[in-house]
């Protein structure tokens, strides 16, 4: 059996378990938040020469609850509905219900206490092209500490399955990442993270695909390859009182696979606001 087929197996069993911690959350400490954004992608086609830029805005709706287990244990649930909207290539669109659940383990009491928090997701990404469609799957372990008022940082390690209903844009990969958060005063944040990942990404060159299955239309082909993705994400922040903040992201990434390199910039600006 291939590993894509054992990913496909697992599906199932990880979406259950985030529905099933989801319903034994207490729903009277559940919250909302929306945001609402826009992103511009310099390499939207993913592609390693002649590729397309292109803008989106963004929009979701998340609402997320916390039940302490014991002095060291606590469980998380949440559920997201987000949205994608390009502005040029609507191939890209996307609308996504995500469910999400993870155990937090706290090592000792206080701000400073070192803790390892454990999470999976399920979701189902919908797209106009049904090939593009399908369920996708997340798990991670990440620990996490506050070393004085104004540094924190966190180091964590993921797995991600997406299995579309087309093969060409199933893929799955594994990752690390580094975090340090400088918090200069409680209103403002900077944010700094370097990561890397392992696994399938999809790129798309300009040429009539024989399938006529590409996002960007009869005259693009597209290809799944794997490759070694290194990045790094720089964000500002601003939060008013505890229910709005504005960020503003800068992000880096470079892929070599296939023989080749793929180069993406991608810069956001998101508002959030907590109800």
């Amino acid at each position: 059996m291939n590993d894509r087929v054992r990913h496909r197996r697992a599906a199932p069993h990880l979406a259950g378990l985030a529905a099933a911690l989801l319903l034994f959350s207490p729903l009277p400490a559940v919250g909302g938040t929306v945001r609402v954004g826009f992103v511009h992608d310099d390499n939207l086609s993913h592609s390693a020469a002649g590729g397309v830029a292109d803008r989106a805005l963004t929009a979701a709706w998340s609402v997320d609850s916390r039940r302490v287990l014991s002095r060291a244990w606590q469980l998380g649930t949440g559920a997201t509905l987000a949205a994608d909207d390009w502005l040029e290539w609507d191939g890209f669109d996307q609308f996504k219900p995500e469910l999400r659940a993870g155990l937090i383990r706290k090592f000792g009491f206080g701000a400073y206490a070192p803790a390892l928090a454990f999470d999976v997701s399920a979701a189902y990404a919908l797209r106009h092209y049904e090939g593009a469609r399908g369920p996708a799957l997340a798990a991670g372990v990440t620990y996490r500490q506050r070393l004085t008022p104004l540094l924190a940082w966190s180091a964590g390690a993921a797995w991600d399955d997406f299995a579309a209903r087309s093969d060409i844009y199933s893929r799955d990969g594994h990752g690390v990442h580094l975090r340090l958060d400088i918090d200069p005063s409680p209103d403002w944040r900077v944010s700094l993270q370097a990561r890397r990942r392992w696994g399938d990404l999809n790129g798309h060159f300009r040429g009539a695909s024989p399938l006529g299955d590409s996002l960007l239309g009869p005259q693009w082909t597209t290809t799944r390859f794997t490759a070694t993705t290194t990045g790094a994400t720089g964000a500002l922040s601003r939060t008013w009182g505890r229910a709005t903040t504005l960020a503003a992201q800068f992000d880096y990434a470079s892929s070599r696979g296939a023989g080749r390199r793929y180069l993406n910039r991608i810069t956001s600006v998101t508002l959030a606001h907590a109800f």
